[in-house]
């Protein structure tokens, strides 16, 4: 928004420089010719102030409704909340905490003077490498042509002026099991993109570059990517798996 305050105010200040331009002209070619006199010359300049003033308010009158629009448009800024994944811990006040799973979250902040209405995240494209050296291909289903990933549990929600709002986009889940103990049923290790799920064989270790849309019904609002970048290892407290994730938007 200051960004567009600053843009608007540089517009102003060069209609206005334009403006004095001619005004400045004709004082200082009359106050050079003696035969002309000072009410001419301000006679001449209210001629042309009037005349920039004129074609001004016609210029306002019609594009007034886009500088508005443009001036009051949505606007979020989006970033990782707390720069970097969080973990869930379970019996946190044991001596031995243990940490169920990780999690990353988005902030969503309303910059603009504007509610936004009824936004949706959407994500348009997944793609993966197994390593920093391999070739990253597209694992998005070829059928579809977005996922649409639930916002804070939602399809669909509201941000207020000035209002933040985070929701989880991904996680890392250990290895747990599943069923009773005597079937020894497990779950390895892996990576999960909420709104989409992955092959095994693409959640376990790589390099991951996520496109997003944020938009409402008729418009997109913010458009950026996730990368990720995981080890494919398990550390047992944040501090340690830090080490292993690397997180960014791009």
């Amino acid at each position: 928004m200051r960004k567009k305050k600053f843009t608007i105010g540089g517009v102003v200040l060069l209609l206005f420089v334009v403006m004095c331009i001619p005004i400045i002209l004709i004082w200082t070619w009359g106050l050079q010719q003696e035969i002309v006199d000072r009410p001419l010359l301000t006679y001449y300049s209210a001629s042309v102030f009037g005349s920039f003033a004129t074609f001004y308010t016609v210029i306002l009158a019609l594009f007034g409704n886009r500088i508005k629009s443009y001036l009051y448009s949505e606007e979020v800024e989006v970033c990782i909340d707390e720069d970097t994944f969080k973990e869930d811990v379970v019996n946190e006040d044991a001596p031995d905490v243990t940490v169920e799973k990780y999690h990353c979250d988005l902030l969503l902040k309303n910059i603009g003077m504007k509610p936004i209405k009824k936004c949706e995240l959407r994500i348009t494209d997944i793609s993966y490498k197994a390593n920093k050296t391999g070739r990253q291909r597209s694992i998005m289903p070829r059928a579809l042509s977005y996922l649409k990933v639930p916002i804070c549990g939602e399809a669909k929600n509201s941000l207020l002026e000035r209002q933040s709002l985070s929701t989880t986009i991904l996680s890392i889940i250990p290895e747990t099991e599943l069923g009773t103990p005597e079937n020894n049923e497990r779950t390895p290790l892996h990576l999960e993109i909420l709104g989409h799920n992955l092959e095994l064989q693409h959640a376990r270790t790589g390099v991951w570059n996520i496109k997003y849309i944020l938009q409402t019904s008729d418009k997109i609002i913010k458009a950026f990517e996730v990368n990720l970048e995981w080890t494919g290892q398990w550390r047992g407290r944040l501090m340690e798996m830090k080490n292993e994730v690397t997180i960014k938007i791009c």
